[in-house]
């Protein structure tokens, strides 16, 4: 990840998702994911959240010393369109 220096050595780190990569349409925010070097426009999003996920989990393997620094996942509500 690029910057990703700017993370390490943290007290927590909370990976915040989800909610952005359902939308579609007129209403998602970008048209083009880097995966790589490979520049791909409307990337299917499953793909691209997990590709994302990927990459960031195993930014935290390598760089986080979780004994030290707590580490989070926090998605979407499963109600919250209702």
């Amino acid at each position: 990840m690029k910057q990703g220096d700017g993370w390490k050595g943290m007290d927590m780190l909370i990976f915040n998702t989800w909610h952005w990569w359902t939308h579609t349409g007129s209403s998602h925010g970008w048209d083009f994911i880097q995966y790589g070097s490979t520049v791909v426009r409307n990337m299917d999003r499953w793909d691209a959240f997990s590709k994302g996920l990927t990459t960031w989990a195993r930014w935290v393997e390598l760089n986080v010393n979780t004994t030290k620094t707590k580490v989070a996942f926090q998605g979407i509500s499963p109600t919250h369109y209702s």
